[in-house]
Protein backbone atom coordinates (compact mmCIF):
# COMPACT_ATOMS: atom_id res chain seq x y z
CA UNK A 1 0.00 0.00 0.00
CA UNK A 2 1.31 3.16 -1.09
CA UNK A 3 1.41 6.84 1.21
CA UNK A 4 -0.82 8.16 -1.01
CA UNK A 5 -3.71 5.30 -0.68
CA UNK A 6 -3.10 5.20 2.77
CA UNK A 7 -3.89 9.29 3.25
CA UNK A 8 -6.71 8.98 0.47
CA UNK A 9 -8.35 6.28 3.00
CA UNK A 10 -7.65 8.67 5.95
CA UNK A 11 -9.57 11.42 4.04
CA UNK A 12 -12.25 8.97 3.32
CA UNK A 13 -12.64 7.93 6.98
CA UNK A 14 -12.50 11.49 8.09
CA UNK A 15 -9.51 11.40 10.30
CA UNK A 16 -7.74 14.07 7.89
CA UNK A 17 -8.13 16.98 5.45
CA UNK A 18 -6.73 17.39 2.30
CA UNK A 19 -6.13 21.34 1.68
CA UNK A 20 -4.72 22.64 -1.45
CA UNK A 21 -2.87 19.49 -1.60
CA UNK A 22 -1.70 19.60 2.19
CA UNK A 23 -3.00 16.62 4.21
CA UNK A 24 -4.02 17.77 7.72
CA UNK A 25 -5.17 15.05 10.52
CA UNK A 26 -8.25 16.22 11.90
CA UNK A 27 -7.47 14.55 15.32
CA UNK A 28 -5.23 14.39 17.83
CA UNK A 29 -3.33 10.84 18.79
CA UNK A 30 -4.87 11.05 21.99
CA UNK A 31 -8.47 11.93 20.71
CA UNK A 32 -7.75 8.95 18.25
CA UNK A 33 -6.81 6.39 20.59
CA UNK A 34 -9.63 7.95 23.23
CA UNK A 35 -12.35 7.20 19.73
CA UNK A 36 -10.77 3.78 19.10
CA UNK A 37 -10.72 2.54 22.59
CA UNK A 38 -14.63 3.61 23.33
CA UNK A 39 -15.56 1.82 20.21
CA UNK A 40 -14.06 -1.04 21.05
CA UNK A 41 -15.03 -1.00 24.94
CA UNK A 42 -18.93 -0.38 23.39
CA UNK A 43 -18.53 -3.30 20.50
CA UNK A 44 -16.71 -5.64 22.68
CA UNK A 45 -18.31 -4.81 26.46
CA UNK A 46 -21.37 -3.48 25.79
CA UNK A 47 -20.09 -0.51 26.94
CA UNK A 48 -19.25 -1.68 30.06
CA UNK A 49 -15.66 0.09 31.29
CA UNK A 50 -15.75 -2.25 34.79
CA UNK A 51 -16.49 -5.38 32.55
CA UNK A 52 -13.63 -4.08 30.09
CA UNK A 53 -10.99 -3.93 33.48
CA UNK A 54 -11.67 -7.48 34.54
CA UNK A 55 -11.60 -8.92 31.50
CA UNK A 56 -8.34 -7.56 31.32
CA UNK A 57 -6.79 -7.70 34.35
CA UNK A 58 -7.46 -11.37 34.30
CA UNK A 59 -5.88 -11.98 30.92
CA UNK A 60 -2.69 -10.18 32.47
CA UNK A 61 -1.02 -9.27 35.18
CA UNK A 62 -1.08 -5.90 36.78
CA UNK A 63 2.28 -4.19 38.47
CA UNK A 64 1.56 -2.12 41.64
CA UNK A 65 2.30 0.52 39.49
CA UNK A 66 -0.33 -0.10 36.91
CA UNK A 67 -2.89 -0.48 39.79
CA UNK A 68 -1.85 2.64 41.68
CA UNK A 69 -2.28 4.53 37.72
CA UNK A 70 -5.26 3.20 37.41
CA UNK A 71 -6.37 4.59 41.39
CA UNK A 72 -4.72 8.27 40.36
CA UNK A 73 -6.67 8.31 36.61
CA UNK A 74 -10.30 7.01 38.84
CA UNK A 75 -9.33 9.50 41.74
CA UNK A 76 -9.23 12.07 39.31
CA UNK A 77 -11.81 11.53 37.34
CA UNK A 78 -14.32 11.18 40.43
CA UNK A 79 -12.77 15.07 41.53
CA UNK A 80 -13.38 16.62 37.93
CA UNK A 81 -16.88 15.02 38.20
CA UNK A 82 -17.36 16.73 41.15
CA UNK A 83 -16.13 20.13 40.12
CA UNK A 84 -17.97 19.40 37.06
CA UNK A 85 -15.31 20.02 34.32
CA UNK A 86 -12.19 18.06 33.25
CA UNK A 87 -8.52 19.21 32.81
CA UNK A 88 -7.87 18.70 29.08
CA UNK A 89 -12.02 20.98 28.41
Amino acid sequence: MTTFTNLRMLIKKGLAKNESATVRMLFTREQFRGEQSASFVDETFGGSLPLFLTAFSHSRQLSADQVQEIRRLIAEYVEDEQTGGFADD
